[in-house]
């Protein structure tokens, strides 16, 4: 007979000993590996202090977790803290059982954290059933899609090269509209690490904001310059030795892909945005990518940028994902949570 299920929570004290089973049931579930460095930085050394992961054990096999990564969030012009959520199970275990009680422990194990609610992404699949549990499905993610050259979009698809290449036709019709000069008289530049500008910075941008995650230079600097799993790029546009704008951007996918995870400027200035985006684009196609990611509020000013320079919404048909909240203190701002008033980025969806 199999051995019950236990619930741990992950601490500096039994990392060590976890770290490669919580490293091998990621590997089944989602087909991608981190090391130890990985889950403590997510998970112990989060911009608000430590997190909340559970393992769920079988004898000594990880057989699933529940993670929470804490994080500051503005709502209703207060500051507060949520959870992103991430769960999986090993393909093998798939019990109810696993899955009660993880959710669970960690309910168990953050009722005192002061969280106003958690909040991550699910499949389509899922729905239906965080629906029965209570959660509230906030509707479907928007994705854009930004191709930068449709030929080596469809070669990454598989497409046999000669077929491959009648995407030169459609380029101009599918493709994004680079252009090759013009920076609308910013300075536009790359920074290894944030400082306390991006506060000053983030501070004028929150005012605009409903709910968002604080992206002030401690948030920032842990997500995009801490993380150990992936390399970001990061440009500023400075204005008069003003910093006005930024735009986070990565591209590893040996498929000619590439992401971008964080766009934002000064009073939502559209020319900062388009001078961003057009020096992204221009980095990207001279590295020899295919198409760029990405995700923001789809009646966003970023949004609007975006289907300017030529982003289309494909992407929330290819990736069918669904926001969602859950409930942990604040009924009120919890019933009046929609994507609508939520300001959110690629980068909150996609920690790793």
């Amino acid at each position: 007979m199999n051995p019950n299920l236990r619930f741990v929570r992950v601490s500096e004290e039994n990392i060590e000993r976890l770290a490669e089973g919580i490293s091998e049931l990621h590997l089944a579930a989602f087909g991608k590996r981190f090391d130890r460095d990985y889950w403590r930085w997510r998970y112990l050394e989060g911009p608000v202090g430590r997190g909340n992961l559970i393992v769920a054990l079988r004898g000594d096999k990880v057989v699933g977790k529940y993670g929470l990564t804490y994080l500051p969030l503005i709502a209703g012009g207060k500051e507060t803290m949520g959870g992103l959520m991430e769960i999986s199970i090993h393909p093998q275990e798939r019990s109810w059982q696993c899955y009660k009680g993880l959710v669970r422990a960690s309910i168990a194990e953050s009722q005192n954290d002061k969280l106003a609610f958690r909040f991550g992404i699910i499949s389509s699949r899922l729905v239906e059933m965080n629906r029965r549990l209570g959660v509230l499905v906030l509707g479907r993610i928007p994705f854009y899609i930004g191709v930068i050259n449709v030929a080596k979009l469809l070669e990454g698809c598989y497409v046999s090269y000669p077929l491959s290449l009648s995407g030169w036709l459609a380029q101009p019709f599918l493709g994004l509209r680079i252009k090759k000069k013009d920076n609308y008289g910013l300075d536009i530049r790359s920074v290894e690490q944030f400082d306390s500008s991006f506060d000053e910075l983030w501070n004028t941008i929150a005012k605009n904001r409903n709910i968002s995650v604080i992206k002030n230079a401690k948030y920032l600097n842990w997500r995009y310059v801490r993380c150990p799993s992936r390399k970001y790029r990061r440009l500023v546009a400075y204005r008069d030795k003003r910093m006005d704008g930024f735009i986070i951007f990565c591209a590893t996918d040996p498929r000619h892909k590439s992401f971008m995870f964080e766009l934002m400027a000064r009073n939502d200035d559209s020319l900062v945005m388009k001078a961003l985006i057009s020096q992204m684009l221009k980095e990207l196609k001279n590295e020899d990518k295919s198409h760029v990611l990405a995700s923001f509020p789809a009646e966003s000013p970023v949004a609007f940028v975006m289907k300017e320079a030529g982003f289309k919404s494909w992407g929330t048909m290819l990736w069918p994902m669904y926001a969602v909240v859950a409930l942990e203190s604040s009924r009120e701002m919890y019933q009046n949570t929609t994507l609508k008033n939520w300001d959110f980025s690629l980068g909150e969806w996609m920690v790793y």
